[in-house]
Formats: C-alpha cells, sequence, structure tokens
C-alpha cells in the first residue's frame, strides 16, 4: 500500500469512528475500499491469528547446465526451496541474482509451506533472495553457521556438475 492509499484509509477511518468504536474490521474495510483490493491476508496476520514475525529460509538453490536449439544455446535450470517457518499467509517476493540482472517473482506461502522455484535462465545464476526490497518486516535470525543476523535469506546457487 502507496502513502496516498494510506492516507485514503486513515481518512476513512476517521470518518467511520465518528458513529461508532474503532475496530480491525472496520480498518480492513477501510483498507480495501481505499485501495481496491483484499487485505484479508495482512489483517488476518497482523491482527487476528498470526504469532510472532514472518521467517523464511532458502533451501537447495541449484542450477543445472542445459542446451537448447540448433546453436546449442547454454541456458541454466535452476531451482530453489523457499520456505515459510512463520505463522502467517502472505506474498512473498523472490529474487534471483544473475550475472546480467535480476529475476523476481511474488508468490504466496503460508504456514509450513514449501515453494520450489523453478525456471530456466540465459545467465549464470548467483543468488536467491527473499524480501531483497525489505518489503516484509522480518525477524532477523541467526542462520546455520552465520557470522551474524540474517533478515533477509539467501542462499548463493550451486552449479550441478554436468554428466
Amino acid at each position: 500500500m502507496g502513502h496516498s492509499d494510506w492516507m485514503k484509509t486513515t481518512r476513512l477511518v476517521r470518518d467511520r469512528v465518528r458513529e461508532t468504536y474503532m475496530t480491525i474490521d472496520l480498518v480492513e474495510s477501510a483498507a480495501e475500499e481505499a485501495t481496491g483490493e483484499s487485505w484479508q491476508w495482512f489483517f488476518d496476520y497482523w491482527c487476528r491469528a498470526g504469532e510472532g514475525f514472518p521467517s523464511y529460509s532458502v533451501e537447495n538453490a541449484t542450477a543445472e547446465v542445459v542446451t537448447r536449439g540448433f546453436n546449442q544455446e547454454t541456458r541454466y535450470r535452476v531451482s530453489a526451496e523457499i520456505r515459510n517457518l512463520g505463522t502467517g499467509r502472505m506474498p512473498v517476493p523472490l529474487q534471483l541474482t544473475t550475472s546480467q540482472g535480476v529475476v523476481e517473482e511474488r508468490v504466496w506461502l503460508g504456514p509450513g509451506e514449501t515453494y520450489l522455484w523453478s525456471f530456466e535462465s540465459n545467465h549464470l545464476p548467483r543468488e536467491v533472495t527473499v524480501d531483497a526490497g525489505d518489503w516484509i518486516l522480518m525477524m532477523p535470525y541467526r542462520g546455520k553457521g552465520a557470522s551474524g543476523w540474517i533478515s533477509q535469506p539467501k542462499a548463493k546457487v550451486t552449479i550441478l556438475p554436468t554428466e
């Protein structure tokens, strides 16, 4: 939700609480009216049922070298497991950094769910990151073998050996 939609939401809430008490449902309906989209996932997580902060991991980030077409163009078949370690369901931004830029996707992950992110790329894959742009407020945690706190789970892409 951008600044303009937030201001619309707060004006709607202000106008509606003149006649009644402010509730989560009232704020949710104001946000939905202001933006024209559903915010149920947000209010369910942050106000109704979610516990703790969102937490994700990137596991098994790998790429296979594959060839395609008449000229045997080199491509990489990339896959990574993205796991929701938290209690809520929300849209999760994923990013693959390659030798020539980034590939981005947003997926929905619920509690305990794992998403297998897989596709082909023309460029050498380097790293998979969850929430690279800090869209989700994530609780920092110490990863296995990490020297410090992790707030954006990342994994280097391992290029699998060819046979």
